[in-house]
């Protein structure tokens, strides 16, 4: 068996069915579908079952809640195909994606396939794609072209940080996401991915959509809370313990990402106009682990609001730089609406 797809299931009812029908209506034949209900207390373990009663390519999983790491999990240890494909029980494979990524496995061979996905906002869609060419990256290759991109470079670049929609050898995977702490519930999609690239042989690069990504307001409004912020912690503390293993300059990889991700953090905070979450935010960018990255990150070529943001930051002047990504999208407005006319 070429594939097993493996879905995450929680809360997902409203789009299950479309999701595992995008996976049972693909133009190839050759894969598995494994549903891991992580305890869903909706609809989800009803729908799991029926599905899997009528298609015997479908098996279900029902397991304690644990969180889509221990999900992922169990069904890695129950699948039998040679690559893993990961899915949301919320997002869709596009047409064709298995039969795209199983042309690209046979002509290159490769551990890994990245492909594009295209990002569901509802009301609007984008396509991302990876930083890099198209191609086949092996030997000297991952190390001049894919290794510098793990993680973050200093072009504030970077392959994508989610383990959803690629195809993935089960023998590289497997140690890879074995390695995962149990509870990490913040960056786990990048340590594993990061372990991932540094394990595998070979990686193609496709800039086909094989993957549709729902983004839902209730992810996009979602505050910065003391929780995500200690889970943050604990990932930059997974990944400096294994920095050695991953060669030189590696630690300069976390401390941009240290950069990178508090820069993401405090554009949120300002987004939501709350000051009483911006001292929340300054209070934790203030910890050893955070200030250690924060201090020692260096880029080349930034534009000029992330520079700004990041030398506030870097100074400890946090409200200025909540009040200078306020004014800057207040700015930003009138001046799009310009250019318009």
């Amino acid at each position: 068996m070429l594939f097993s797809i493996i879905v995450t299931v929680y809360k997902v009812e409203e789009y299950l069915r479309e999701c595992i029908e995008s996976i049972l209506s693909q133009n190839f034949s050759d894969f598995e579908l494994i549903l891991v209900d992580d305890s869903s207390p909706d609809g989800c373990p009803a729908i799991c079952d029926e599905y899997a009663a009528a298609d015997s390519r479908v098996s279900v999983i029902h397991r304690p809640n644990g969180g889509p790491d221990r999900a992922r999990k169990s069904g890695l240890m129950a699948a039998g195909g040679e690559y893993v494909i990961y899915v949301d029980g919320d997002d869709r494979l596009a047409p064709g994606a298995l039969l795209h990524f199983g042309e690209k496995i046979r002509i290159s061979g490769a551990d890994v396939i990245l492909t594009a996905k295209l990002y569901d906002y509802g009301d609007r869609s984008k396509k991302v794609t990876e930083c890099i060419e198209d191609g086949y990256y092996s030997g000297d290759m991952l190390k001049e072209k894919i290794y510098p991109l793990a993680v973050m470079n200093t072009e504030w670049e970077h392959l994508q940080y989610q383990m959803i929609g690629h195809a993935m050898r089960r023998s590289v995977l497997y140690p890879c996401q074995m390695r995962i702490a149990e509870g990490l519930k913040f960056g786990e999609d990048l340590l594993c991915l990061t372990e991932v690239f540094y394990s595998m042989s070979s990686i193609y690069v496709s800039s086909e959509v094989t993957y549709f990504y729902r983004i839902r307001e209730s992810s996009l409004s979602r505050g910065i809370g003391d929780g995500i912020f200690e889970q943050f912690k604990n990932l930059l503390r997974e990944m400096r313990l294994t920095a050695s293993e991953h060669g030189e300059g590696f630690s300069e990889k976390i401390d941009r990402y240290t950069a990178f991700t508090c820069f993401i953090f405090m554009e949120r905070t300002a987004a939501a106009k709350d000051s009483g979450e911006l001292k929340r935010v300054a209070a934790h960018m203030d910890s050893p682990v955070i200030r250690e990255g924060l201090e020692n990150a260096r880029f080349t070529r930034l534009k000029f609001k992330k520079k700004a943001v990041l030398r506030l930051i870097k100074k400890k002047r946090y409200r200025a730089a909540y009040v200078f990504l306020r004014a800057y999208e207040a700015l930003k407005a009138p001046v799009a609406a310009l250019k318009g006319r």
